[in-house]
């Protein structure tokens, strides 16, 4: 390797990294040397300010505002990670898929629309972020889809929430042998 460049990072996407768990596993990466893809969708503030503590970590970051729900969207996500890492002559090594709607409601009248909105990002999301990953990771590269104790227990509160929870579960299970070498 040639001293006058700067090392290459690996490079980790975290949906939802603005906040909440998904600012901590950005953090978390970044500490140990990832570059980070810092994908938000409503919380540009947040992103900015998590953006600004990963730059001081000393690896590099890019943020992307991406709608989960919108297959192209997340394509152009994809995109823009292409972009990044090739001009860090660096590749995708890590998918930590994030974001979530966690909607209140009660099953019994809640709107089909509602359903949709929370499947389409916490199951729906991951599946095609998964797949876009997966084409650009070489072997040992790493997909965590992040679940909760919703998808073993009953919340009246959130049923949806739960429901797609549980179902991510499955899907990881599906994907891991799917996309196992």
């Amino acid at each position: 390797m040639d001293e006058t460049q700067p090392p290459t990072h690996p490079l980790a996407l975290v949906t939802g990294a603005a906040h909440r768990l998904g600012k901590a596993f950005a953090l978390c990466l970044a500490r140990q040397g990832y570059g980070i893809v810092l994908h938000y969708n409503s919380s540009a503030p947040k992103a900015i300010a998590t953006a600004n503590e990963i730059r001081a970590l000393g690896v590099p970051v890019l943020s992307v505002r991406a709608d989960l729900s919108n297959e192209t969207q997340v394509a152009n996500l994809f995109s823009e990670i292409d972009r990044f890492s090739a001009a860090r002559s660096a590749s995708l090594k890590v998918l930590v898929n994030s974001a979530a709607i966690m909607s209140r409601g009660d099953v019994r009248s809640m709107s089909v629309a509602d359903f949709d909105a929370v499947m389409s990002v916490n199951l729906r999301a991951p599946f095609l972020c998964a797949q876009q990953a997966y084409r650009r990771m070489a072997p040992g590269g790493l997909i965590v889809n992040i679940s909760d104790v919703a998808a073993q227990k009953t919340w009246d509160a959130y049923p949806i929430y739960s429901v797609s929870k549980a179902a991510l579960v499955s899907l990881t299970r599906i994907m891991a042998r799917s996309f196992a070498p």
